[in-house]
């Protein structure tokens, strides 16, 4: 029996139709970096709480004493068990969030682009949509440093957005980033 064919559909998915549709009012895209989680954070994490998972899971197996907890907390043997395997089962929740984020790196298309007229951010981190604010919607530009982490925060008119260093390819592009959207925003106050 021969095969069914199918109709020849056109090889223009939906996301490409809307991306071509929305772009067309934001003007020219003049830089445009990805915005999503390095390898190395990844790997690390992965790789990292593994290790840890399997130590404190083979610590509970085999375990025989109770522990103490900063000379406060005694634990006897079965409680000291239980802590451990569920100190294990935190560990490998983060090597779960590792897995979420390598399917993440593949499945999103994240990124921030700079426009002639405004700025086009991810919707958020586990969304596909995209969001365009103008530069003359731009309130303020804050700089912050958390722990060793650094974020541009974006107000606007629709309330606040946050582009963190980690997401972007490199330090040095975040400060690329921050001085181009500055300097866009001052250009059209």
């Amino acid at each position: 029996m021969p095969r069914r064919q199918r109709p020849h559909r056109e090889k223009c998915p939906r996301r490409l139709i809307f991306m071509r549709e929305f772009e067309q009012g934001v003007g020219t895209i003049e830089h445009q970096y990805p915005n999503k989680p390095g390898w190395l954070t990844i790997i690390a994490v992965g790789v990292g709480f593994a290790a840890c998972a399997a130590i404190l899971a083979r610590a509970a197996q085999t375990n025989t004493r109770g522990i103490s907890l900063f000379r406060i907390i005694t634990l006897d043997v079965g409680t000291a068990t239980v802590f451990l395997w569920v100190l294990a089962a935190l560990a490998a929740s983060f090597v779960v969030i590792a897995l979420a984020l390598v399917w993440h790196r593949f499945a999103f298309r994240q990124r921030i682009a700079i426009t002639s007229s405004g700025i086009i951010l991810p919707e958020g981190r586990w969304s596909r949509a995209e969001r365009f604010i103008p530069y003359a919607a731009t309130h303020d530009l804050e700089t912050v440093q958390t722990q060793g982490q650094r974020f541009l925060y974006v107000y606007h008119d629709g309330g606040k957005h946050i582009i963190t260093a980690a997401m972007l390819p490199s330090k040095a592009v975040f400060e690329v980033v921050c001085a181009l959207i500055a300097e866009k925003r001052n250009a059209h106050a």
